[in-house]
């Protein structure tokens, strides 16, 4: 367990202070909208400008000289960075999703073996605890499968895609350019690797306090 809380809190460090790269690209459709959430359009060039930031989120400088398979994947983790925050912030304040003191406190116990969550710990602690109170909502509501990630050992992938054909349906958020909408849809409608078996999803108890198996 210890190494598995050490790899997710690295993960999910990169998620919170950086959730994606993006490369540089050059003028060409520069003004173009490809996407809207929640009101917000998203262009071309601020998926492809390294110096962009997008609904709040300052994205670290990509690697310059890319291929065009490269670009195209850089600008589909921006845009999915987008889409979750904005849906989730939406989420959080309609439901009153919050991370208590005490709630953030157990996480920095148990992953930094820290008593108090302070600082960027804070930060981490935050994000994980409302994190896992989104995930068991959906996968209450949604079920589906579940699947391990070094970022999250319990990502009910299945009920994400359930929670965004919905919002994709009422308009919350639209991919206007159809390669990137295709490239966003692939990972939550192909197969799945590290399925979690359902008798051992366990929501009840955020991950980082399970006791590990075996």
């Amino acid at each position: 367990m210890g190494k598995l809380l050490t790899s997710a809190v690295g993960l999910l460090l990169i998620f919170v202070l950086s959730p994606a790269l993006a490369a540089g690209q050059g003028a060409a459709g520069a003004d173009r909208v490809v996407a809207r959430v929640l009101g917000v359009s998203v262009t071309e060039r601020q998926l492809d400008d390294p110096d962009a930031k997008i609904a709040g989120i300052d994205f670290a400088p990509g690697e310059k000289n890319l291929n065009e398979s490269q670009k195209a994947e850089q600008r589909r983790l921006r845009l999915e960075a987008v889409i979750w925050k904005l849906l989730r912030e939406e989420y959080y304040h309609r439901t009153g999703t919050v991370a208590t003191q005490a709630e953030m406190n157990a996480f920095t116990r148990a992953v930094f073996k820290q008593r108090v969550a302070r600082g960027v710990n804070r930060t981490l602690a935050e994000a994980a605890v409302k994190g896992w109170k989104f995930d068991r909502a959906l996968y209450k509501q949604y079920g589906g499968t579940v699947i391990f990630q070094q970022s999250n050992p319990l990502e009910p992938v299945g009920a994400y895609r359930k929670f965004l054909e919905e919002h994709e349906g009422k308009r919350s958020f639209e991919i206007l350019d159809p390669a990137l909408r295709e490239a966003f849809w692939a990972y939550y409608t192909g197969g799945q690797e590290m399925i979690v078996p359902p008798a051992e999803v366990n929501y009840e108890i955020p991950w980082w306090l399970q006791k590990p198996k075996g």
